[in-house]
């Protein structure tokens, strides 16, 4: 029985310890989204302008387009409260940033609260303290498909698709819109139905607004808010009064070093620039960097 109990007691050591290993040493330098973003982030400088966001600026920014020195560390999905936390968090080492890229785009005032998932994945891959969970939903083993954790372990990027991220931190798609109305539709259907519903969501997320102008005002950069190219079928089947409402909103907190650019009087229309109804494609990318270029040439 004491063999037994030394065995069993052995087993159970090493297993922690594989645990152990796995979860903290191993895990978190994943070869994924969250760990490329998070090392161009720290290794920034001689970066003149960093773009943050969702996935508007994340398919729709290319770094490799531009003639500063540019990193886009954008997510899918990311939250304007996230934006925030990482801006703050990282100002020391914005020594030679110009400009910080952040989209308003037509969800960006109607999320909601965090989800645990969310916030584990920016407290374990980004280190955002903000994010500090309780011990369990802090963990990646036993709360991440082990094959995912697995799969960005051994095949990295290959397996993610990921290989398609620039060294910069961009990516998109080479699809062209294709006049979709009943799909375009159903996504403007969802995101005005979100509205409706996400009047208290409005007012949480402009306080990051707020707050992330109020950073630039004892810093050297600036924060330019952008309104993200929209193809034109978009704005046919959209409520313009919420679109208006948005920049109206925005216009009204900035009042530092914070401007907000309305990305539709770029005039990108044509099919072969979107991928869908609201984001740009490869070619798309390429045209609105260029222009985005152009206008901070200008603000210099």
């Amino acid at each position: 029985m004491k063999k037994f109990i030394i065995k069993m007691s052995s087993l159970i050591i090493i297993l922690l310890l594989i645990f152990i290993v796995f979860e903290y040493f191993i895990f978190p330098m994943n070869n994924n989204q969250m760990t490329i973003k998070y090392k161009l982030l720290n290794n920034i400088e001689d970066v003149e302008v960093i773009i943050l966001g969702n996935s508007h600026t994340f398919f729709g920014i290319n770094p490799d387009e531009s003639s500063f020195k540019m990193i886009n560390i954008a997510n899918k999905g990311r939250k304007i409260e996230t934006d925030y936390y990482l801006l703050k968090e990282n100002l020391s080492k914005l020594q030679n940033v110009k400009y910080v890229i952040i989209p308003i785009s037509h969800y960006t005032l109607l999320s909601g609260s965090l989800s645990s998932q969310e916030k584990r994945l920016y407290y374990r891959y980004f280190n955002l303290k903000k994010y500090n969970q309780n011990f369990y939903d802090n963990l990646l083993l036993l709360n991440n498909p082990f094959k995912e954790l697995v799969d960005n372990l051994f095949l990295g990027s290959k397996k993610n698709n990921n290989l398609s991220i620039s060294k910069k931190g961009w990516r998109a798609n080479k699809n062209s819109y294709n006049n979709n109305l009943v799909e375009t539709k159903e996504r403007i259907k969802a995101m005005e139905g979100r509205y409706l519903d996400s009047v208290n969501h409005i007012d949480f997320n402009l306080s990051f607004v707020k707050k992330i102008d109020e950073l630039t005002k004892d810093h050297n950069f600036k924060v330019i808010f952008v309104v993200p190219p929209y193809h034109p079928d978009y704005y046919k089947f959209s409520n313009t009064s919420y679109h208006k409402f948005i920049e109206k909103k925005v216009d009204s907190i900035i009042k530092y070093n914070s401007y907000i650019l309305k990305a539709k009087k770029i005039n990108i229309k044509q099919n072969k620039y979107f991928e869908n109804s609201d984001h740009l494609n490869v070619k798309g990318a390429k045209l609105f960097t260029k222009k985005l270029d152009s206008i901070l040439k200008l603000s210099l």
